[in-house]
């Protein structure tokens, strides 16, 4: 369980999935950095937590 750091409701696990690996680009920059996923069949997925009430999510590197 985890609680939202903005309202400190509970939040939701689950995963951001993308076909390709997601990556990190400072602003201003053009390259940037992989982020860790778990790869599956025809996607990545990183672990997220989402607050229904703050509509935000929070992505587990």
């Amino acid at each position: 369980m985890m609680k939202c750091p903005y309202c400190d409701n509970e939040m939701e696990e689950g995963a951001l999935r993308s076909r390709v690996v997601p990556e990190w680009v400072k602003k201003g920059e053009k390259k940037g950095q992989l982020l860790n996923c778990e790869k599956h069949f025809s996607y990545n997925a990183l672990v997220a937590y989402r607050c229904d009430k703050c509509k935000k999510i929070i992505l587990n590197d």
